[in-house]
């Protein structure tokens, strides 16, 4: 699997950027919209045997068998009880051809962003956060019967710009190995 810069993926016309802002472990994250499939509810996960800790196992999607990443543990935060995860959700992405779910908290919006409210990441970020390509500067915006014309002036969050090609680096190709080795106790 090629490994492209994601910074130019989510590039869009006009010098925006589409992503699709999803949370995992209180923070939000963007993901290009160009590699989101669909968002589906949880369903059932079957395990497979020595695959790493986040890759919770593969699940059957129209026809399609998909492997299933834990972004929570993928990122080194604890999981999330069984009980919780029915109240996720499971995004789809499209790599290069290669289907793959991500388990997140929630999935809250689509956005566009210009181009000059996308910085790289500080040099600082520990090496484990290779995945974070950069940060967004995204308004707050305020509604309900509360809302004033100018809240949103001055109200910004931080978006997390998730290369989903690092964040799942590793996880097809441990798939791949496995359904190709035999369990020396099944064959003999």
């Amino acid at each position: 699997m090629a490994l492209a810069p994601s910074l130019e993926a989510v590039k869009a016309v006009d010098g925006e950027r589409q992503i699709v802002a999803m949370s995992v472990g209180g923070e939000v994250y963007g993901v290009a919209i160009d590699l989101v499939h669909t968002v589906i509810l949880p369903q059932a996960i079957t395990v497979v045997p020595r695959t790493p800790e986040h890759v919770r196992g593969v699940i059957n999607l129209r026809g399609r068998v998909v492997p299933i990443v834990d972004l929570r543990t993928r990122f080194g935060l604890p999981a999330l009880s069984e009980d919780r995860v029915r109240h996720c959700r499971i995004v789809m992405v499209d790599i290069d051809g290669h289907h793959t779910g991500l388990i997140v908290d929630s999935v809250s919006e689509v956005l566009r962003l210009p181009e000059s409210c996308i910085e790289p990441p500080s040099e600082y970020l520990a090496p484990e956060t290779a995945y974070v390509t950069a940060i967004a500067r995204a308004p707050i915006v305020r509604q309900g019967a509360g809302a004033k014309a100018g809240d949103a002036q001055n109200a910004e969050r931080l978006i997390l710009m998730l290369d989903v090609r690092k964040a799942i680096q590793g996880t097809e190709d441990t798939l791949h190995s496995q359904a190709g080795t035999e369990d020396p106790a099944i064959a003999a």
